[in-house]
C-alpha cells in the first residue's frame, strides 16, 4: 500500500534527503564537490613554463587559453607537449575577440576546425565555448560528448553586470545547452554587482550543474578569492606576470585562501555570512 506521508517511530515526518549536485570530472578532478578547484590560466611563449609554476604553487586544473599564442600551430605543438608531460589536467579555451580573447570574430569557421582538431587528438579534458558562439556552440558540444570530454559554456562582459532577472536567463541559457559546467564572468562596478552576482550564485549552484559565477574588476576580488563560499566549484588565477582578466588573483593567492577557510566546499555558508566581509 502507498503511504502518501511517510513518518518516522514518535509520528514525526521523514525528510527527503535533497537530491546532490551534478559532479563533472575534468581529468581527475571532481568538479562539482570536495574542495574548491584552482584553475591556473596559461599561455602564449611561456606556457610550458608557467604550467610546472602551476602545479608546484598548488593549482588544480590548467586553462590553456589557445588564443594567447602567435599562431595555431605553435599551440598544437605546446599542447601536445603538455599532455606528454602530464603536469595537470586541460582546459582548452579558443577565446574570441567578442569575450576578451584575441581570436578574430570574423574567422569562426576556422575556429570551429581548430577546436576540433583538439578534440580529436585529445589534447584536452574540457572545452570551454561561449554562449554566444551560436554558429558553433552546439556543433562543438556535441563533438566533445562523443568524445567523452568535459564542457564549459561560457559567457563574459566586461563592461557592467546585467540586471538579476537578466543574468538568471543567462544562467537558464548556458543550462539548457547541456553544456557540464556554467560559467558567467562579469564586470563588477559597485558592491551591489558583487553582491548580486554572489547571491545569484547560492540561488543556482545548489539546483544545476556545477558553476562559476565571478564578478570581474577590482571589486570583484572577492569572488575568486572566497569562490567556494558562495557555490563556485572553480575559481581561475595567474602565475605568470601578469593576471589574464580584471581582477585576477594569483594563485598562491588563491590556495593560501581556500586553506585557511575552514567552509572549502562549495555551497556551505549563505550569502548572509559573506556579505559581512564584502
Amino acid at each position: 500500500m502507498k503511504m502518501k506521508n511517510r513518518r518516522a517511530m514518535g509520528g514525526m515526518p521523514i525528510l527527503r534527503q535533497p537530491r546532490p549536485r551534478k559532479t563533472v570530472l575534468i581529468g581527475s578532478k571532481k568538479i562539482g564537490s570536495g574542495p574548491t578547484r584552482i584553475i591556473c590560466v596559461v599561455g602564449g611563449k611561456s606556457a610550458l613554463k608557467d604550467a610546472l609554476t602551476a602545479k608546484r604553487q598548488g593549482a588544480d586544473i590548467l586553462e590553456a587559453r589557445v588564443d594567447l599564442w602567435d599562431n595555431p600551430g605553435q599551440a598544437k605543438t605546446d599542447l601536445r607537449e603538455l599532455r606528454k608531460m602530464k603536469i595537470l589536467p586541460i582546459i582548452a579555451t579558443v577565446r574570441r575577440v567578442q569575450e576578451g580573447g584575441f581570436w578574430p570574430e570574423n574567422e569562426e569557421i576556422d575556429r570551429k576546425n581548430f577546436l576540433g582538431e583538439i578534440i580529436d587528438e585529445e589534447l584536452a579534458d574540457c572545452i570551454d565555448i561561449e554562449l554566444n558562439a551560436t554558429k558553433i556552440r552546439t556543433a562543438i558540444l556535441q563533438l566533445c560528448k562523443r568524445n567523452e570530454i568535459a564542457t564549459i559554456v561560457s559567457y563574459h562582459d566586461f563592461v557592467g553586470t546585467p540586471s538579476s532577472s537578466q543574468l538568471s536567463k543567462i544562467i537558464d541559457r548556458i543550462n539548457r545547452t547541456g553544456a557540464d559546467i556554467i560559467k558567467v564572468a562579469v564586470m563588477a562596478n559597485s558592491r551591489e554587482d558583487v553582491h548580486q552576482v554572489i547571491r545569484l550564485t547560492e540561488k543556482y549552484a545548489k539546483k544545476l550543474r556545477p558553476m562559476v559565477m565571478i564578478s570581474m574588476g577590482e571589486l570583484g576580488r572577492p569572488t575568486r578569492v572566497m569562490a567556494g563560499l558562495f557555490g563556485s566549484s572553480m575559481t581561475y588565477g595567474y602565475c605568470s606576470a601578469q593576471p589574464m582578466a580584471p581582477g585576477q588573483v594569483p594563485v598562491t593567492e588563491l590556495k593560501k585562501a581556500l586553506q585557511m577557510s575552514p567552509n572549502n566546499i562549495s555551497g556551505q555558508v549563505r550569502f548572509s555570512d559573506l556579505a559581512a566581509v564584502l
